[in-house]
Parts: structure tokens; sequence; C-alpha cells
């Protein structure tokens, strides 16, 4: 016999709960009832894939790009300031943290993807490139932290996108799951950290706004401490 005894009691106990047109009760049912030696015909269905988690499977890869893509240029700042010429070592110290973050909630939404019966593809389009490579090697300390606040921006602009996608479509393919993998992982963490870059910013501009140059030298000097200190 194809299937033994007690795996059709137990599809018997599923199908008394779900209906008997269910995508992995039929593919088994059909794949036990086959006469043919060359099973490989026969499509089998069983994943993890359910509710809207294909709605939101391009946005989700788009997302690891993004993530992966801002990550690297934190990085490239972190050289930046951590050059003899620049010698930031607060700035260093906070932009590479910032990248490791960001590497690792790349990770993490791979790993969310392929939780959800998916798998990550790196060659799906990408995104707007939002700041050019060029533009984050030549920068100085208060232009690098106003473009990674605009970068963050972005980031959480698009957590808001995938979010909007799986729950603007109809019932059937509401995901609440995603909805809540989105706002716990992402939402609220790129708030606060939003909130602390645009303090960031606000801060060293007012300190910078001094005529004499060795005050603004003094600011800046005193603000890569704090940095050094916090990141």
């Amino acid at each position: 016999m194809r299937c033994l005894a007690i795996l059709f009691g137990i599809l018997g106990l599923v199908a008394v709960a779900y209906p008997a047109n269910d995508e992995c009760y039929s593919n088994i049912d059909n794949l036990c009832k086959s006469t043919t030696e060359d099973v490989s015909q026969i499509k089998f269905s069983c994943n993890a894939r359910y509710s809207g988690s294909h709605i939101a499977l391009k946005g989700l890869q788009k997302y690891v790009l993004q993530h992966i893509s801002h990550s690297y240029k934190y990085l490239l700042l972190a050289t930046v300031f951590n050059s003899y010429t620049k010698n930031r070592p607060g700035f260093e110290k906070f932009y590479r943290k910032l990248s490791d973050d960001t590497w690792e909630d790349s990770i993490e939404i791979i790993k969310y993807i392929t939780k959800r019966g998916h798998s990550m593809d790196f060659s799906v389009d990408s995104y707007p490139v939002y700041v050019k490579e060029s533009d984050t090697l030549d920068t100085n300390e208060l232009q690098s932290l106003s473009k990674v606040l605009d970068l963050h921006k972005n980031l959480a602009h698009q957590a808001h996108i995938i979010h909007e996608n799986v729950t603007k479509h109809s019932d059937s393919y509401h995901d609440a799951e995603v909805s809540s993998f989105i706002e716990k992982t992402f939402v609220h963490k790129h708030a606060d950290t939003i909130r602390h870059l645009s303090g960031h910013v606000n801060n060293l501009f007012n300190m910078s706004k001094s005529n004499n140059k060795e005050e603004v030298g003094l600011a800046l000097y005193l603000f890569d401490e704090y940095l050094q200190k916090v990141a």
C-alpha cells in the first residue's frame, strides 16, 4: 500500500475540521490514491504558506535589499570618519553600530520570509537610490547625520508600505501575522531611531552655528566624545 492506515486516520481527522478541497489534504489524498509509480508528476503543495504572505513577499524581498544597501552606506560613513583626516572615533562607532543593526535586520527579514514558506530572491527589482555612494564619501559630520536621517526615514516609510499592502486587501488576503511582524520588528524601532537621529542633527546644528572656527571645532570634538559614550 502506498499509504499507511494511520496516515489515513490522521488525514480523516483533518478532513473533519477543514473543507475537503484543502490544498495539502487534496494533494496527499491524490498521492495516496495514485496508481502510477511516477509520483513526481503530482504537485506537492504542503508548505508553510497561508493567508496573504504572498502579497507581502516581493515587498519583503525588496526590504531586505534596502537594508543591505543602507548597511553598506553606513559602513562607508564609518570608514570615512575613521580616517586620519577626519579622526572622529565617535562618529565611526555610531555609524558602524548602525550598519551592524541594519544588517541584522536584513537577516531577520530573510528568516521571516522562509518562516512563511517562501524563499529570498536577491534578483527582485531594485528600489530607488536615495543617496549616491559618492555623496556618502564626500561629507562632513552634520551632512552625514542628515543623510543617515533621510535614509532611515526611507526604511521606516517602506515598512509602512508593506504593512499597508497586507491590510488594504479583502479578507481573503489580510495577513495579521505579517502586520504584527512589521510593527514589532521595525515600525516602533524606526520611530525611536529617527527621533534620536533628528535630535543629533539639531543638536549638532545648534552647536555649529558659531562663526568662530575654534568654537565649532570644540563643539564637534565634544559631540564626537558624546557619540563614543552613547553608541
